[in-house]
C-alpha cells in the first residue's frame, strides 16, 4: 500500500508543505491535501446528490450526452463493464449557471441541485489553490489558473462479488492538468503504478481527505517536470463504489467558456533555464497555456523552441 505524502493547505506557510507537494507531483504524480475547506458534510451530501443522480431512469440519466468522445454518461462498456459515469464536459464547474443547466437537464431534485452548485463553488475554490501553490513551488507566480475551466466526472463502479478482482477501470492517465478526487469513504480499490516500476499499490485511505492527481496536460505544461500518474481502479469489496473527480484543464482559445473547440494547442513562451544543469536536462523552459483533449488532431505554436522533454510529451515519443 503507497503511503502518500499528506499536504495540509491549512498550514502551507510552512516551506516544507511546497517542497512535499512539488516532490510528490515529481516522483508520485498524486498527493492528499488536508484541510482544504470542503467541510466533511458537504462531502458526505455531495456523495448522497451522486448517488440520487445514478438512480435515475437510463433514458433521463442518456440526457448527459457526449460532446467529445466519452465525455458524457457513460454506460458499463466491454471493455469497462463494471464502470458508469456523468460527465459535465459542456459545463463549467466553476460557474453556477453551468451547473444549474446540467440539472436541470436531469430534472434533479431542488436539494440536489443546491448540494452539486455548493460542492462546484467549493472544490473549484480549492483545486485553483491547490495548481497555484504548485505553481508557485516552481517559482511561476503569474499563471492565472482561476480563469481556467474546472469539469465534473461522477463515478459509480458496480462492484459485486463476482468482479471480485476485476478492473473497475481500465490503466490510464487524466487528460487534464489536475483532478481533485473525493474517494469513496467506504470501499478502497485505486491502485497506483510505482514509478519505474510494473507494479501498483493500493492508495492509503484517508477519511476526510481529497487526492490530486498530475495529468497529462501537467506534465507538458512542466516541459516534463510533474508526472502524470497511471493508475486503474479495482473491485476490492462486494459494494458499489461512488467517486467524484474535479479536474482542472488549461485555458480555450475561447477564454472562459469551459467549452472545447476540438484543438489540443499549446502557446508557449520561453523561459531561459536557471542553472547549467537545468540547461543540460531541459534546454529552454516553456510556459505554456494549453488545450487538449486526447482525441483531435495536434496543433501547436511555439514563439523559439520546443524543450526537448516537451517535445516527447507531444510527439509521444
Amino acid at each position: 500500500m503507497a503511503t502518500l505524502p499528506v499536504i495540509d493547505l491549512a498550514e502551507f506557510s510552512d516551506q516544507n508543505q511546497s517542497k512535499n507537494m512539488l516532490e510528490a507531483s515529481c516522483y508520485w504524480g498524486c498527493f492528499r491535501v488536508i484541510n482544504h475547506g470542503i467541510p466533511g458534510p458537504l462531502q458526505s451530501q455531495m456523495k448522497a446528490a451522486v448517488r440520487a443522480l445514478f438512480d435515475l431512469l437510463d433514458d433521463v440519466k442518456r440526457r448527459n450526452t457526449d460532446i467529445i468522445y466519452s465525455s458524457g454518461y457513460l454506460t458499463p462498456t466491454l471493455k469497462n463493464p463494471l464502470y458508469e459515469g456523468f460527465g459535465l464536459y459542456n459545463y463549467d464547474a466553476s460557474s453556477q449557471t453551468d451547473v444549474d443547466a446540467f440539472c436541470s437537464l436531469l430534472d434533479a431534485p431542488v436539494h440536489v441541485r443546491e448540494t452539486i452548485k455548493t460542492y462546484a463553488e467549493k472544490s473549484h475554490e480549492v483545486i485553483v489553490n491547490i495548481a497555484t501553490k504548485l505553481g508557485e513551488s516552481m517559482d511561476l507566480k503569474d499563471q492565472n489558473f482561476g480563469a481556467w475551466p474546472c469539469h465534473f466526472r461522477f463515478n459509480k463502479y458496480n462492484f459485486a462479488q463476482v468482479s471480485a478482482g476485476s478492473n473497475g477501470l481500465q490503466i490510464h492517465t487524466d487528460a487534464v492538468f489536475l483532478t481533485l478526487l473525493q474517494e469513496d469513504e467506504c470501499v478502497g480499490g485505486l491502485e497506483i503504478l510505482v514509478p519505474g516500476s510494473d507494479s501498483f499499490v493500493e492508495v492509503d485511505p484517508l477519511p476526510g481527505s481529497l487526492l490530486v492527481n498530475v495529468g497529462d496536460i501537467a506534465q507538458a505544461w512542466s516541459n516534463g517536470l510533474l508526472h502524470n500518474v497511471k493508475h486503474r481502479v479495482r473491485c476490492k469489496d462486494a459494494i458499489p463504489r461512488f467517486s467524484i473527480a474535479v479536474t482542472h484543464r488549461a485555458d480555450t482559445p475561447t477564454h472562459g467558456t469551459g467549452r472545447w473547440d476540438g484543438i489540443f494547442c499549446i502557446h508557449l513562451t520561453a523561459r531561459q533555464p536557471t542553472s547549467q544543469t537545468e540547461k543540460e536536462q531541459n534546454g529552454c523552459q516553456l510556459q505554456s497555456s494549453v488545450t487538449a483533449h486526447p482525441n483531435t488532431p495536434l496543433v501547436y505554436r511555439h514563439s523559439t523552441l520546443i524543450a526537448p522533454a516537451l517535445h516527447r510529451a507531444l510527439s509521444g515519443g
